[in-house]
């Protein structure tokens, strides 16, 4: 797979009508969730104490 190369995932959440607030709030989640697996951290959750996926020779996500 080579380094510098990201895994890409989509997700579908509103960002317009009654569901707006929603879906920026999920949003800031998934945010969140990827800087945690892209980036190591101390923290006592799945893979925030390494850099990407390890067992996808330690690839970013996106």
């Amino acid at each position: 797979m080579g380094e510098g190369r990201e895994i890409k995932i989509g997700a579908v959440y509103p960002f317009t009508g009654s569901l707006a607030a929603v879906g920026e709030d999920i949003r800031q989640a998934i945010d969140l969730a990827v800087e945690i697996v892209n980036n190591r951290y101390d923290l006592p959750l799945p893979l925030a104490r390494t850099n990407g996926l390890p067992l996808l020779e330690d690839q970013k996500i996106r």
